[in-house]
């Protein structure tokens, strides 16, 4: 697991949780919501696998006229 999240304590991730949700609750524009989610992205963890480089990338075109929020890699 990544370094960050191993030393993470419970009452760090609880505040976490409390800002993303207070995000939810009063962010008219996705851009909070979006950056809180790429600067936590243990958010993910059942999702990616958190380990080596960053799995997670955020703002990724397809062609000229899509962009995804995020793309993860998974390798098994």
């Amino acid at each position: 697991m990544d370094r960050f999240v191993s030393t993470l304590t419970s009452a760090e991730v609880q505040g976490h949780i409390l800002e993303y949700a207070s995000l939810l609750d009063t962010s008219p524009d996705e851009r909070p919501i979006h950056e809180f989610l790429a600067n936590h992205s243990y958010f993910f963890h059942h999702l990616l696998r958190l380990s080596g480089q960053s799995p997670l990338y955020s703002k990724i075109r397809l062609g000229d006229q899509f962009v995804v929020d995020f793309a993860g890699f998974r390798q098994e």
